[in-house]
């Protein structure tokens, strides 16, 4: 087995949070870069996810000379200087209900930036997320919306929030609770700071199970706070094949099983 760790990011393009509209499926599209030269693949899954595999490598550093194993021979090298191998891979899925932008390999971020910016012709950010609650509020001017889930457990049965529409169909409190509220660039006040950090709390007494919260800077640029992905990684225990490389399915469909709660067999 092998670990393949993929890392959270934001992703922006044009100054928002991406939509599904933006990409485009394709089977195989190539991509030249002074180094490399991709082959690429892109797939929208249940309307939820972007994924992206792509094979890269390059001609040049080029050895005249290999090692042949089998025969503990050195032999001529059978590639020309003209042909790469495309023997390294690239995973990266977008998740558009979380905002996260998934990356088998952080070191391509730069790279990523400059692939977007060419095919969509818009600006484009990747970013780490915020490292804490007080960076993301001293960086923000303005709140575009919030979003946050209530599980029902011991801790939040006696809490008073948003009571009225947790019964609203009188059947009691519901198992599951969401809430998304659109605010559309309303200032950043004293006020909501202390609310913010009021309902964070909440998730420590765990009345609250998932808290997202887009802003926007001076610039207009929209930035993400998600309380699940200050340090969030996502590491998968795979086998290699015969040519020690991962099968794009699996890996997808391991990423996937974690995303969703679903253990791997």
């Amino acid at each position: 087995m092998s670990n393949l760790t993929f890392s959270a990011f934001q992703l922006i393009i044009g100054e928002k949070v991406p939509n599904i509209i933006d990409f485009t499926e394709y089977k195989e599209e190539q991509y030249d870069t002074k180094d490399n030269i991709y082959r690429i693949t892109t797939q929208k899954i249940d309307n939820t996810y972007y994924w992206i595999y792509m094979e890269y490598g390059g001609e040049l550093p080029y050895g005249e000379k290999v090692y042949d194993k089998e025969k503990s021979e050195i032999l001529n090298n059978p590639r020309t200087k003209s042909q790469a191998e495309l023997n390294k891979q690239l995973f990266c899925l977008y998740d558009f209900k979380q905002h996260t932008f998934y990356i088998s390999d952080g070191r391509k971020k730069g790279f990523l930036e400059e692939y977007f910016k060419q095919k969509l012709s818009k600006d484009i950010v990747i970013k780490r997320f915020f490292k804490s609650p007080q960076e993301f509020i001293e960086y923000i001017k303005t709140i575009e919306s919030i979003s946050f889930t209530s599980k029902k457990n011991l801790f939040s049965l006696n809490n008073d929030m948003f009571s009225d529409p947790k019964d609203i169909f009188g059947l009691g409190q519901p198992e599951n609770f969401k809430m998304d509220i659109v605010y559309n660039e309303r200032k950043v006040t004293e006020n909501f700071k202390t609310k913010f950090f009021d309902l964070l709390s909440k998730k420590d007494n765990s009345e609250i199970q998932s808290l997202v919260c887009i802003g926007k800077d001076d610039n207009k640029m929209e930035a993400i706070f998600d309380i699940s992905s200050f340090t969030q990684t996502v590491p998968l225990s795979l086998k290699k094949d015969d040519l020690g490389r991962y099968e794009q399915s699996v890996v997808q469909q391991n990423l996937l099983n974690i995303l969703n709660g679903v253990p791997n067999v």
